[in-house]
């Protein structure tokens, strides 16, 4: 049984009857947001897919015009047909996620995007990662990403990735690039793209080279071997008896 009200402000109010008795039973009203994954958020800042229900009973106040999106089911599996479409021998293309048909249709507003759901790229990666834990490779260019936060979870859910793309995001500094620097949350990262980012873009332009750009990113990262599509330069040691 539901009970609709005319917008999410009443469904509050109503929340604060929790506690009362009715028909033998202690009712405890309450939002579920856990229960959901990945809805859209809307001008009032509170995802559409939200909704309070009143336990044990199991009758529901659902505000009007809002979207219920059951977790575990439809959002979950409109993500995993993503995955499965983006995906080929070994390869995870995430390029410009916000302009894909399927996320569009299921109303999930991917990493990089504003008003989206912090847990959406940890829940693409799980998802991915169940699906296809061969992948070497994943691109996430042109999503607007600003740091590497919304998706540090690839370090979770794939150690052992060789080749990240970053190409044409908005990444702005290095401290944003930290996410998923350092050679534990990566060991085998070989390649890396971060072509047309403000924090290359920048320093090149400052330094009128790319020499101090290329010395810091390998020092974030001290695995690569290719960096935007150039050899990294390699490590010169010099032993005593190269001096003498």
């Amino acid at each position: 049984m539901s009970f609709t009200v005319a917008d999410i402000h009443q469904a509050r109010a109503i929340r604060k009857l929790s506690g009362i008795r009715y028909k033998g039973h202690k009712l405890s009203i309450k939002t579920s947001m856990d229960n959901l994954v990945i809805g859209r958020t809307g001008d009032d800042g509170q995802s559409s897919g939200e909704w309070q229900r009143i336990v044990p009973s199991g009758q529901r106040i659902v505000p009007s015009g809002q979207r219920i999106v059951p977790s575990g089911h439809g959002t979950i599996e409109s993500i995993r047909n993503f995955i499965r479409s983006r995906y080929n021998n070994g390869f995870l293309n995430l390029e410009n996620m916000a302009h894909d048909n399927i996320l569009r249709a299921a109303k999930i507003i991917p990493p990089g995007q504003a008003r989206g759901r912090g847990d959406v790229g940890t829940v693409m990666m799980k998802v991915a990662a169940e699906l296809f834990p061969e992948t070497t490779t994943i691109s996430f260019a042109m999503n607007g990403l600003k740091s590497l936060q919304p998706i540090s979870a690839v370090s979770q859910f794939f150690p052992n990735l060789q080749n990240l793309s970053l190409k044409s995001n908005d990444i702005q500094s290095y401290r944003d690039l930290e996410f998923l620097s350092g050679s534990r949350k990566l060991p085998k990262l070989r390649e890396l793209i971060l072509i047309d980012n403000p924090v290359r873009d920048r320093d090149i332009v400052k330094n009128k080279d790319d020499l101090s750009y290329r010395s810091a990113v390998s020092k974030l990262f001290p695995t690569l071997q290719i960096l935007d599509q150039v050899p990294v330069a390699p490590k010169i040691s010099f032993g005593l008896g190269d001096i003498l």
